[in-house]
């Protein structure tokens, strides 16, 4: 993977991937081991949350669409290596923070048992402090995945309002 080429994408565009098939079976262990650092990077690295998220389902009997799936992220991750979080400078004359969230559902797209995945992503003077991609427990109508993700993604302003009220974070 050192002398890989880049990919513009975390992850193909319309791609579907499933539990059976009859695709040749790889080795479990390097695919959890791909799968585990790539889980480490998403501390970090939002923009490959929703296909490392994806890429976890399969972490038992690990398929070769599933291992060039994985492998394609880590092809975007070495030519991202240089993006990074970033906080830029807001030359405003105003005190107040610039908050922006942002949610969505993919309305049970998973094949195997049609379930939604929500994911949000809130950012505080251009900057993400806040993201999640995950799937529901449940099965629902398209609506409800619209609405879990709402209400999941509207918990974390109230807390993190809180703990920046607390701590008393202003602009510098």
């Amino acid at each position: 993977m050192l002398n890989c080429n880049p990919a513009s994408t975390p992850s193909e565009t319309g791609l579907i991937l499933e539990k059976e098939g009859t695709e040749e079976p790889v080795d479990e262990t390097m695919y959890k081991k791909i799968v585990g650092s790539l889980r480490y990077l998403c501390h970090t690295r939002p923009d490959i949350e929703f296909s490392v998220g994806v890429m976890s389902r399969f972490m038992q009997n690990p398929r070769e669409p599933h291992l060039l799936a994985a492998k394609r992220i880590l092809r975007y991750v070495k030519g991202t290596m240089s993006s990074g979080i970033l906080f830029p400078q807001n030359n405003t004359t105003t005190d107040e923070i610039e908050v922006a969230g942002f949610t969505d559902t993919d309305w049970g797209a998973n094949k195997d048992d049609r379930r939604s995945t929500t994911g949000f992503v809130f950012f505080v003077e251009g900057g993400p402090i806040s993201w999640s991609s995950k799937k529901e427990p449940k099965q629902g109508m398209v609506k409800e995945g619209e609405e879990v993700a709402l209400v999941q993604s509207g918990r974390q302003p109230i807390w993190r309002f809180q703990s920046t009220h607390n701590i008393q974070v202003r602009k510098v």
